[in-house]
C-alpha cells in the first residue's frame, strides 16, 4: 500500500471530533476533517492501522476545512459528502484515491 510508505507514530496524534471517517480494507481507516481541541476546522487526515495502532497524516489535506462530513470508502475511492464550514453548510462531494492519495471535486 502507498501509505505505508509514509513516517507513522503511536496512536491518534491529535484529538478531533465532528470528523468522518471510513475503513478502507480490513486494517486501515481514513479519519478525515473535524475540529481539534481548540474548536479549529480541519482539512487534514489520518491513516490509522487497527492492527498496529499506528497512525500516519495522510499527505495532502482536503480541499476545504471541513466538519460534520460523512463519508464512504470502497477499495478505490473515499468520498466525503457534506458537511459544515464553519457556520455555512456545503453540498460538495470531493473524493480521495486511497491509491494514490490525490483528491478531487465532483460536485459543488
Amino acid at each position: 500500500m502507498i501509505m505505508e510508505k509514509h513516517d507513522s507514530t503511536t496512536l491518534l496524534q491529535d484529538a478531533r471530533y465532528g470528523h468522518g471517517c471510513s475503513a478502507i480494507d480490513e486494517y486501515h481507516m481514513i479519519i478525515l476533517g473535524g475540529r481539534d481541541a481548540d474548536g479549529t476546522l480541519l482539512a487534514s487526515g489520518i491513516l490509522y492501522n487497527t492492527r498496529t495502532q499506528q497512525s500516519t497524516p495522510l499527505p495532502n489535506d482536503m480541499p476545504e476545512a471541513l466538519c460534520a462530513i460523512r463519508t464512504v470508502a470502497n477499495a478505490d475511492f473515499l468520498y466525503v459528502i457534506g458537511g459544515k464550514a464553519g457556520r455555512r453548510y456545503v453540498n460538495t462531494v470531493y473524493r480521495l484515491s486511497v491509491k494514490t492519495l490525490e483528491w478531487a471535486t465532483m460536485a459543488s
